[in-house]
């Protein structure tokens, strides 16, 4: 079967309500992929169901051949990361230990050196030693970006199924472009497999290799930036006056809306 995380024909409802609608997705080590679609349109519930949180009423979930349910949670554990959109704590734990909780599927004797390299990579180790609760909301989607990071860091570099949730919301412009960068440099090593729900179809263009749109819970349009974010299907879907146009820069597609 190979090193997939394949969705076959999800669906997911809640009463008579459809949240997700025959949504199949293949997921490989080596790309990063965009989940976009409207407010409402499924995509933190088909994260939810991607990553073994919730199962789907109809279809099934493999990774590497295999159902999810099928796998032990501590390996299941060592293949798939979630940043999900909210990460608070309820208790106070200094940064260190945050990121450590990540490598709880893993032996203990490598995790020091673990959280120091991803502090490092995310750029927390300006952060050390701070109670997370007193973090700022940018800051702490940056600590939970490294949590995630250390759960799959195997062999000197991350390895499995990376899921995020919106993880740039409560950045700042810089850390915004240096987490995205570091996102697609980790996917380009070949190890890793990035799937993350963005807003910013900007950010989808420049930094995505595949883009997923959903509406209604249903995948309605799949493949590179330049074959999905055009005008007539951004405007049929998005319900917005907008205007499509190339980058000067980078041969990606760029969105304005219309003042």
């Amino acid at each position: 079967m190979g090193e997939f995380l394949q969705a076959q024909h999800i669906s997911l409802y809640a009463g008579t309500r459809k949240l997700l609608d025959d949504v199949s997705l293949k997921l490989a080590p080596g790309e990063v992929v965009a989940l976009i679609g409207p407010n409402g349109a499924g995509k933190s519930t088909l994260l939810r169901v991607l990553t073994g949180y919730q199962p789907p009423d109809q279809g099934r979930v493999l990774l590497s051949g295999h159902s999810l349910d099928a796998w032990s949670n501590e390996a299941l554990s060592r293949r798939r990361a979630v940043m999900r959109q909210r990460g608070g704590m309820a208790f106070s734990w200094k940064v260190e230990d945050v990121i450590k909780m990540g490598r709880a599927p893993w032996p203990a004797a490598d995790s020091a050196a673990v959280v120091k390299e991803v502090m490092a990579l995310t750029g927390c180790d300006a952060l050390a030693g701070r109670d997370f609760c007193q973090l700022s909301g940018g800051e702490q989607q940056r600590v939970q970006l490294a949590r995630a990071l250390a759960q799959l860091w195997h062999r000197g570099q991350p390895r499995g199924w990376l899921f995020l949730d919106e993880p740039t919301s409560a950045l700042d412009l810089y850390h915004q472009q240096h987490v995205l960068r570091l996102l697609r440099r980790l996917a380009q090593m070949g190890t890793l497999a990035v799937c993350v729900v963005v807003h910013d179809l900007n950010q989808a263009a420049l930094w995505a290799d595949r883009i997923v749109l959903l509406h209604g819970g249903r995948l309605v349009a799949e493949g590179t930036p330049r074959e999905v974010l055009n005008e007539a299907t951004l405007q049929h879907w998005y319900q917005a006056e907008l205007k499509v146009f190339s980058s000067p820069e980078h041969p990606v597609p760029q969105v304005l809306l219309k003042p």
